[in-house]
């Protein structure tokens, strides 16, 4: 069994732990600060490989983008998302599908929890704060 933040820091697993992003979209072992361009080439062009080139996405109005593409059983553990203008929220929307279904088994608007500025998600998920 695992656990959320460090209560299960001492047990063992089998668990494998992978980051999903802008620069890894399937999670692939090793598959972050690989890009060569992205949203932060020119403040990032000096600072070789292995930094973050692109660390964002950026997503035009009326269309959508693969965020992760993921093989395999597995547990979302934190989403963070966030938008320029900030009033993008509104008119953003987060489709889940599992198993190559063609229906989404989520979809929710990121509509800011007014309390924290981070997005609900259901089953009271906060995006941004991972709880």
């Amino acid at each position: 069994m695992t656990a959320f933040g460090l209560d299960g820091l001492s047990r063992r697993t089998r668990a494998v732990s992978r980051s999903i992003s802008a620069e890894n979209f399937t999670g692939a072992k090793s598959g972050g600060g690989r890009a060569t361009e992205g949203t932060g080439t020119v403040a990032a062009s000096r600072l070789g490989p292995d930094w973050k080139i692109s660390p964002s996405i950026d997503i035009a109005p009326g269309t959508t983008a693969v965020l992760a593409d993921i093989e395999g059983p597995g547990t979302i553990r934190h989403l963070w998302c966030t938008t320029d203008p900030h009033k993008a929220w509104r008119g953003t929307l987060l489709r889940m599908y599992w198993e190559d279904e063609e229906e989404p088994a989520v979809e929710v608007p990121l509509e800011p929890d007014r309390r924290e500025g981070h997005a609900l998600l259901p089953g009271g998920l906060r995006a941004g704060r991972g709880r």
